[in-house]
């Protein structure tokens, strides 16, 4: 959802998560349990402006590539086409 409103997001690196933030490029991880680190981020974002307008932007993207409406029904057209042609093969 935050990438839906091209929102970076800060997690720990623990969990899903991490696999789907982009370190540095659609958000950034924090050691789990280190609040110093998680208010370094949040203070370095909100000084940062060029670079929270990239990330928004790259935020963006990695929705409309990966989690829009049209991204999810090609990927699951790409899955009923494969299963398809498995079950022909069988």
């Amino acid at each position: 959802e935050a990438y839906a409103k091209g929102t970076p997001v800060i997690a720990s690196n623990l969990g899903a998560m991490c696999d789907l933030i982009a370190d540095d490029r659609t958000g950034w991880h924090f050691e789990a349990g280190d609040s110093c680190m998680l208010a370094k981020l949040v203070d370095d974002a909100w000084d940062d402006h060029a670079k929270l307008e990239s990330m928004r932007n790259a935020s963006r993207r990695e929705f409309q590539l990966n989690y829009s409406y049209e991204s999810n029904y090609q990927q699951l057209m790409a899955i009923y086409h494969q299963t398809i042609a498995r079950a022909s093969l069988a």
